[in-house]
């Protein structure tokens, strides 16, 4: 059977919730996304992407220039940035080559900074990188964005400006896979390219997955203002292998009709065939996995589930889950990066075409 469903309504009115809050513009809620609710895992699949382009862009045309600034992890920096090539002359700060820790939004990248001693601070056009050390490692953590272009445009800046030795992408994602679990795909595809994370990697988040790594299970309901406490029925994992797929719902296409919308939006008739679920869809990490595997660069990604099955409260599905479940899904996966970081410079070995490249560049050897 099926029914109709207003899919984006808890996710939009959060938002302007928010905006009324925080002193930004009204929300009139005069716009709302109706979509069928269909069984159908594929369906569910793009509704999601197409719902997250909705409140998206909602918070872009709402939230006023004070709000954007209430949202940075740190505040204003006290000190002009620092210069990384201080690393490299006089030791100062955090030698290179560097573990890049990326997120998409903030609440992916808090939990990693709480675990970062941060050197130093690097505006690199209008984005900032931090420069310091987690478990022993030398990384630089920046928030990319959300979306393929942010993604795409933050680590080709990344690599342009770093010497970096791995990517490790820690965020959210819907998934086959129950809520609080943290995929880590062994490859990624943007739709027409597959990018396989990198083997050495994968070995080593497959000794956190035998490892009983805690994992968090219990999240206040909603986040933010904190509501009341939620638990899941079972404690959470780390699932290495399979799929991962990262999707662009920002494209600008003309909205003639939606595939695999039902009988009213859609563009094809339905049939009873559903493909599954990827073990992580997200929006992010195989632009980065594009840009990292053209410069030689390893990376993997680990990806807390905040849309998916196992919903102690039966909330829906997207986005209904995303809004409830997101910090405990980002908090899992930036759990499983900082134990990685612990584990990985044992087990790292020579260093990448990237970082060779840049210490040939440099007149010198890759460290």
């Amino acid at each position: 059977g099926m029914s109709l469903g207003v899919v984006c309504y808890y996710g939009l009115a959060q938002v302007a919730g928010q905006l009324v809050s925080s002193g930004g513009a009204s929300v009139v809620c005069g716009a709302m996304l109706w979509l069928p609710v269909a069984s159908a895992r594929r369906r569910t699949d793009r509704r999601r992407t197409r719902c997250m382009a909705a409140v998206l862009t909602t918070v872009v045309m709402g939230f006023a220039p004070t709000r954007v600034r209430a949202t940075t992890v740190d505040g204003p920096t006290a000190q002009p940035p620092a210069d990384p090539l201080c690393a490299a002359v006089a030791r100062a700060c955090t030698p290179p080559p560097y573990v890049a820790l990326m997120s998409a939004f903030p609440a992916e990248v808090e939990p990693l900074l709480r675990q970062t001693e941060v050197a130093e601070t690097v505006l690199v056009d209008g984005r900032q990188y931090r420069v310091g050390t987690v478990g022993g490692a030398g990384v630089v953590v920046v928030l990319a964005g959300i979306g393929m272009v942010n993604a795409a445009v933050t680590t080709r800046a990344l690599l342009d400006r770093f010497e970096v030795s791995a990517i490790v992408f820690s965020g959210v994602a819907g998934s086959g896979l129950d809520i609080g679990n943290v995929a880590v795909p062994a490859s990624w595809s943007d739709g027409a390219t597959a990018f396989a994370a990198d083997a050495a990697l994968l070995a080593v988040a497959n000794t956190l997955a035998g490892s009983g790594l805690p994992l968090e299970q219990c999240t206040p309901v909603p986040p933010e203002p904190p509501g009341p406490t939620t638990c899941l029925d079972r404690s959470p994992r780390i699932v290495v292998g399979g799929q991962g797929e990262s999707g662009d719902p920002f494209g600008g296409s003309p909205l003639a009709c939606v595939p695999d919308a039902g009988p009213v939006f859609g563009c094809e008739p339905r049939t009873a065939t559903a493909a599954p679920l990827p073990d992580a869809q997200d929006m992010e990490t195989a632009a980065m996995a594009r840009v990292a595997s053209a410069a030689g660069v390893p990376f993997i990604a680990f990806r807390g589930v905040s849309d998916g099955p196992g919903d102690p409260l039966n909330l829906g599905g997207f986005p209904n889950q995303f809004f409830a479940y997101n910090q405990l899904a980002a908090n899992n996966p930036a759990a499983a990066t900082i134990a990685f970081l612990q584990i990985w410079p044992a087990r790292s070995g020579p260093p990448s075409a990237h970082a060779r490249s840049r210490a040939q560049l440099a007149g010198g050897t890759a460290i």
